[in-house]
């Protein structure tokens, strides 16, 4: 019936050219108070089925480019358009999930949460594009074209306008439009992903999650966000704006955004993009909550327990080589993601804080129940053990530079009861400390552990360790897992024994006992 009134119009303004056009001029009023007859807007909506078949329907896209010109029909068209398609879009989803479509069904791999979430955010990704360009083809209508199936209608156009009739074009809202499709899959995908995060999977799974939630977050929002017209003039008076007030289902996200003009505003973000920030918010909610309770299992451990089964060897404890297996996977992870190099860092730095905090203070804690010696190789090979990956990326910069000074202070400290006990052992350390004690005045033969006699017996003994090597093994040092550190702490330990005899050697010069300069004894070391 509309579309037979609006010919008969055109009709009537060709015979009429020239004369009173009165009688026309007062059907855009008559037309306003018809928002009664759906017939022609149920008819054109109905147009919308088909386009699911990826064939383009040229007389809806003609039907809408009529309507536009009644801002009251049209507006119904167009939210009946987006509900069909709404609809539609679920049944797809939903047939995806338990039959399939190209390949297997979606829900075979729910048992994989990182697979069954990456399905569906696949799936609705590619439904976007081709939907997203439907609704365009649709509603984003240039009102010059250069299709010749509408050239009539648009010397119609100037009929009417020399007739008086033209009405300014509603602006239409895309991005709205499209938000009341795609608020149909928020929903059956945000409850899924809900039952993912409550099934209590390990710590890598939901980080993948959140970081799969993150990445199509990111793709989807430029996709679906579609420039509103150019002509922004405000035809709000004459409610020529066709914009879809819409609330999504569940409430999950607030879809409803205000519009000035029929443009969108700069903080507009699409209604299924904002739901994957928050779910994408949920996952690492959940992922660090778990390092919260590690944390809380490790403070409840007895100490005492824990030292028994770890110090053995003094090697790296279980719960450090689980953790940083978890961490290493994670930064892996993290490593492929769209965030910018510039902020890596800061944006990983409470990960490697939740993850590495708990386990560094509990080492502590069981370093302070062995002895000086024992604790700094089990400090060296534990901090060693969580600093090595680290060192691969570029984000972990602090907390390598970190683990890197708290190594250096621990094989300070094992070199230095590592050099006691072989000073002690080749009976350098009473003769040093009996050298340091000396009055300035007294003769060292007044020493007894500085006496020529006994003072030779130990030299010879030291020079026969030098070949032997009897004297100068170090078990701690050999206990050391990292090569590299192990190599240190073994120049270091044999820096301080030189040092340690050339300070003998100048204390006693005067004796004539010693058979090596101190430059000998360094190279041999």
């Amino acid at each position: 019936q509309k579309y037979r009134l609006m010919g008969a119009m055109s009709g009537l303004q060709d015979d009429t050219a020239g004369h009173d056009a009165s009688p026309l001029r007062s059907m855009p009023d008559i037309d306003n108070h018809r928002d009664e007859s759906p017939e022609g807007r149920r008819a054109t909506a109905n147009q919308a089925h088909p386009v699911d078949q990826a064939h383009e329907s040229v007389v809806l896209r003609k039907a809408l480019r009529i309507l536009r010109e009644r801002p009251v029909y049209f507006n119904h068209c167009a939210r009946d358009i987006a509900k069909v398609r709404r609809h539609v879009l679920i049944q797809r989803f939903h047939t995806a999930l338990s039959k399939g479509g190209p390949g297997r069904p979606i829900e075979m791999h729910a048992y994989d949460p990182v697979r069954y979430v990456g399905d569906m955010l696949a799936w609705i990704h590619q439904s976007a594009a081709s939907e997203i360009q439907e609704v365009s083809s649709f509603f984003q209508m240039s009102d010059t074209t250069d299709d010749t199936t509408d050239q009539p209608h648009t010397e119609d156009k100037t009929a009417d306008e020399r007739s008086g009739l033209s009405h300014p074009l509603p602006s239409i809202d895309i991005n709205a439009i499209l938000d009341t499709v795609f608020e149909g899959l928020v929903n059956p995908f945000s409850i899924r992903v809900e039952q993912v995060l409550s099934s209590r999977p390990s710590a890598v799974a939901l980080y993948k999650v959140s970081q799969l939630l993150d990445f199509f977050a990111k793709t989807l929002e430029p996709l679906m966000m579609i420039h509103p017209p150019s002509d922004t003039t405000d035809h709000k008076d004459d409610g020529a704006t066709a914009a879809i007030d819409h609330q999504p289902a569940g409430g999950a996200v607030n879809g409803k955004v205000k519009h000035e003009g029929g443009t969108t505003g700069p903080t507009h973000v699409p209604v299924f993009v904002r739901v994957c920030q928050e779910l994408q918010a949920n996952a690492f909610e959940c992922f660090m909550a778990q390092w919260e309770a590690q944390a809380l299992r490790l403070h409840e451990l007895p100490s005492s327990a824990t030292y028994t089964s770890s110090s053995s060897g003094f090697s790296a404890p279980a719960f450090v080589v689980d953790t940083v297996g978890t961490l290493c996977e994670i930064m892996c992870v993290y490593e492929a993601s769209l965030v910018e190099k510039c902020a890596r860092e800061v944006e990983f730095a409470p990960i490697l804080d939740a993850s590495l905090n708990p386990i560094l203070n509990f080492c502590r804690t069981l370093a302070s129940h062995m002895p000086d010696g024992g604790a700094a190789v089990f400090l060296i090979n534990s901090y060693s053990y969580m600093q090595l990956p680290l060192t691969k990326h570029d984000f972990t910069v602090r907390w390598v530079e970190l683990f890197a000074t708290l190594i250096e202070e621990q094989m300070n400290v094992l070199i230095r009861v590592q050099t006691e006990e072989v000073l002690d052992k080749i009976g350098f350390a009473e003769r040093l400390t009996d050298l340091r004690n000396k009055a300035p005045d007294a003769p060292l033969e007044s020493v007894p552990s500085l006496h020529p006699i006994s003072l030779s017996s130990c030299l010879r003994s030291f020079y026969t360790s030098l070949f032997t090597m009897g004297s100068f093994v170090l078990p701690l040092v050999e206990k050391i897992s990292s090569r590299g550190l192990r190599s240190e702490a073994r120049q270091g330990v044999s820096r301080r024994i030189a040092d340690a005899y050339e300070e003998l050697y100048r204390g006693v010069e005067s004796l004539g006992i010693c058979a090596h300069k101190p430059e000998e004894i360094s190279l041999l070391l």
